[in-house]
């Protein structure tokens, strides 16, 4: 992802004319830890990068170096993990499947599971492109049209647009070269339904 999160407080800081300490006081972190995240030394909880963000002014997303299409800057924020895969059986947060961390509004988790999974590929471009982080919240159904995670087979899962019809599910990529696909129903699971994305800067 580029610089690391320690480099972005730091640069964000400096070009506020500000010391550590001020930053310090601003959040209510100790001058000795703004340092060590500053030198990336040690890591923080999600709520004290969230109050470090909240000193400088910027949306929380912008300390990981990306960019969304949701409004996170002033709400509270949870760390929830970044999934490379998902196993195709129970799904399971293990050291295998778990790539790292990163921040999800607390109110649209609200209790429930929610994961980001990497996307690869580009079957559902231009809406999501490959390298994007689609913001998963887990669930056992979805209505027609909603973009969900989708097991078939006990393979591999996907990212596509759902839709049941009677005894079968058409799943589409928005990719207007991939075609759809239809399946009967009992050959497909729904993992969770995309509930948003955050898109790397470049």
């Amino acid at each position: 992802m580029g610089q690391e999160i320690g480099e972005r407080i730091k640069l964000l800081r400096q070009a506020r004319g500000w010391t550590q300490a001020k930053l310090a006081d601003l959040s209510d972190v100790e001058r000795s830890n703004i340092a060590r995240y500053e030198a990336n030394i040690s890591q923080m909880t999600a709520q004290t990068l969230q109050r470090i963000a909240n000193a400088l002014e910027v949306p929380i997303t912008l300390l990981y170096g990306l960019t969304n299409d949701q409004a996170v800057g002033t709400m509270e924020a949870v760390l929830i993990p970044v999934l490379g895969k998902i196993p195709a059986g129970e799904l399971k947060f293990t050291e295998d499947t778990v790539v790292g961390h990163l921040p999800a509004p607390a109110d649209i988790v609200a209790g429930g599971i929610c994961f980001y999974l990497q996307i690869s590929g580009n079957c559902m471009a231009p809406s999501y492109r490959d390298g994007d982080l689609a913001m998963v919240r887990v669930q056992p159904e979805v209505e027609n049209g909603e973009v969900a995670v989708i097991v078939v087979d006990n393979e591999d899962a996907t990212l596509k647009r759902f839709s049941r019809r009677g005894e079968f599910v058409v799943l589409r990529g928005d990719n207007p070269s991939q075609e759809p696909i239809a399946l009967p129903a009992n050959r497909v699971r729904v993992i969770g339904k995309v509930v948003g994305f955050f898109r790397r800067d470049k």
